[in-house]
């Protein structure tokens, strides 16, 4: 009974289209946003919960998840830079990397919601493909060889932080 009214409440809300056109976002772009980011379309991060251990070994593998130590379910979800949830990925298994759903393609993939000169905003866990060059990944400056980030690093991560907690507050 759980499984089947599941269902069918996945096929509902699955049917409603939340993502919103390029204009809309422009119109609702908050004023911080318009000064430091003005082409972001959306606001990414992944949510994974806990779910029950599969039986079969492969699928048991394929949960894992290291990050919470037990089985899980991961998604994308993807807010507009106002704060309204525009985007949730279908669930993949928790060892499934950000990396990895974010560049997923086909009829449900953000990546093909998205259109040329979009800007996705992330955390460091994300990165996009080479062959997405009509997108731009906005996310904090890595260290990489350096000892300390530079003041305009540091600013920088700042005003990606700001930005992006709303969409850690929505999950």
């Amino acid at each position: 009974m759980v499984i089947s009214w599941t269902l069918f409440v996945y096929s509902v809300v699955s049917s409603i289209n939340l993502w919103p056109t390029k204009d809309q976002i422009q119109q609702a772009l908050p004023f911080e946003t318009r000064k430091n980011y003005p082409y972001v379309r959306v606001i990414v991060d992944c949510m994974e919960f806990e779910i029950e251990q599969p039986a079969n070994p492969q699928t048991q593998q394929d949960t894992w998840s290291t990050y919470k130590n037990t089985s899980t379910a991961k998604g994308l979800v993807g807010i507009t830079p106002n704060g309204i949830v525009s985007y949730i990925s279908p669930l993949y298994g928790g060892a499934t990397s950000g990396k990895a759903i974010i560049n997923m393609d086909g009829s449900q993939s953000l990546i093909e919601l998205l259109e040329d000169g979009d800007n996705i905003m992330s955390d460091r866990g994300f990165s996009l493909d080479s062959k997405y060059t009509h997108l731009t990944l906005i996310h904090p400056p890595f260290l990489d060889r350096q000892k300390q980030l530079s003041s305009q690093q540091v600013l920088q991560t700042r005003i990606i932080a700001r930005h992006r907690i709303h969409v850690e507050r929505c999950m």
